[in-house]
């Protein structure tokens, strides 16, 4: 509600909103709308119990229209407590691991393909050694397998397959994201969710892959 009440006064200006008597029509599914308030009441709470997560956010959009079926901007508008009143899908976030499809598809465009072998072994970048979530390595690896266990070390040796920083940030412009700044040296870590992007961008980008 509070996202197209922005909306319209950035459009219609404060005043005719507030008293212009407009008859509003959203795409929201208010079936969709209800069951995600309630899986962010539950999951918020597991997270806050769990990871120390204070705030949760929900967005489900028709990929083949862009239109919003169900957006929970907070867990709870009104606690205090947890800043809650901010719409959380609006805010720059690190997308980590689902940053990663990304990375691998602007490698496709420089002629690798899902079925093609990439090395999950240990790695020196610089003065860093990167590492997978379990601290283990798998060696040949195809890029399908890799991106289906998430794997730290194939996502990064796709990054610079993939051309670095600029091409992966054109890419992923091309697909919705405008928060990534190209004067920012992300370096590596890009392929694994460092730079922040707003939940909304990002369900924008899996837009394109359902399409």
């Amino acid at each position: 509600v509070f996202y197209i009440k922005q909306i319209l006064e950035e459009k219609y200006g404060k005043d005719i909103v507030e008293r212009g008597g407009l008859k509003v029509y959203t795409t929201l599914d208010s079936e969709l709308q209800e069951y995600a308030e309630k899986v962010a009441a539950e999951k918020g709470e597991i997270n806050e119990k769990s990871f120390g997560a204070n705030n949760i956010s929900i967005l489900a959009v028709n990929p083949k229209t862009g239109q919003i079926l169900g957006m929970v901007g907070s867990r709870d508008y009104f606690s205090e407590e947890i800043d809650g009143n901010v719409n959380v899908s609006m805010r720059p976030r690190q997308p980590g691991s689902s940053f990663k499809p990304i990375v691998y598809s602007q490698a496709f465009y420089n002629g690798f393909a899902p079925g093609s072998v990439i090395y999950d072994i240990p790695t020196k970048i610089g003065s860093d050694r990167p590492q997978n979530f379990d601290g283990k390595y798998q060696g040949q690896i195809t890029i399908r397998r890799a991106l289906g266990q998430s794997r730290n070390i194939p996502a990064i040796r796709a990054y610079f397959l993939a051309g670095e920083q600029d091409p992966v940030i054109d890419l992923a412009t091309k697909m919705g994201i405008t928060t990534l700044d190209k004067a920012h040296s992300y370096g590596y870590p890009l392929a694994l969710g460092a730079g922040e992007v707003p939940l909304m961008e990002m369900v924008t980008a899996y837009s394109v892959f359902a399409n």
